[in-house]
């Protein structure tokens, strides 16, 4: 199945990457810098949605995003908690597939 949302959980560094199918399941996570991120949008097809908590950053990503013909979607953190697997688990990758999942919900449809 073809790959709609990408979910991004940016950070100073590393920033995590999960892409969910139009089921929401996910097909792929990876973690990239800062640079090899940016190198790596403009090889996503055009037209996929990038989701990513709304930062500072993110709106530097989002206009990146929008230059190489992707649908940048911000959203506040507040949104994206209920849509943890875990709790306790706070980490990356999770908020990564949060973000994902957030994005895909109706509410941001």
């Amino acid at each position: 199945m073809r790959t709609i949302t990408i979910g991004v959980d940016l950070a100073k560094q590393v920033f995590a990457v999960c892409s969910v199918d139009a089921a929401g399941r996910v097909q792929e996570r990876r973690e990239l810098g800062r640079s090899a991120f940016g190198q790596w949008l403009p090889h996503l097809p055009a037209g996929t949605a990038v989701a990513m908590e709304a930062c500072s950053g993110a709106h530097h990503w989002a206009r990146r995003c929008q230059d190489h013909g992707l649908q940048p979607q911000l959203m506040a953190a507040q949104f994206v908690a209920p849509f943890r697997k875990s709790r306790t688990a706070k980490n990356d990758r999770n908020d990564a597939e949060a973000i994902a999942t957030a994005a895909t919900s109706p509410r941001f449809q």
